[in-house]
C-alpha cells in the first residue's frame, strides 16, 4: 500500500519566477504549493509530491531511492537557511 504523510504548504515567493499569474492575487490563501511524503510499502521506497494548493493537481513526483521514515514531518519558514559546520 501507499501512505501519505501530512502536507507541507509553501508560499509562493512573492515578486519572483515562482508567482502565479497577475489573475491570483498575491493575499490568496491557496498561492503556493502543497508536499506531501508518500510512502511505498512494496518497494520500502517514498515519493515527494509536489501538488498546486488552488486546484490539488499533481505537479511533480520525486521518486526517491530510499524511503523516509513513515510519519516524517516538517515546517516551511520562509528564509530560514540553516547554517552547518
Amino acid at each position: 500500500g501507499t501512505y501519505a504523510g501530512p502536507p507541507v504548504f509553501v508560499p509562493c515567493k512573492e515578486g519572483g519566477e515562482e508567482e502565479r499569474s497577475s489573475s491570483q492575487s498575491k493575499e490568496e490563501e491557496d498561492n503556493g504549493y502543497i508536499l506531501s511524503i508518500v510512502y511505498k510499502s512494496e518497494t520500502h521506497t517514498s515519493d515527494v509530491v509536489i501538488m498546486d494548493a488552488e486546484t490539488l493537481e499533481t505537479l511533480c513526483i520525486l521518486e526517491l531511492k530510499d524511503h523516509v521514515p513513515y510519519q516524517f514531518h516538517g515546517d516551511f519558514i520562509s528564509g530560514y537557511v540553516p547554517e552547518y559546520n
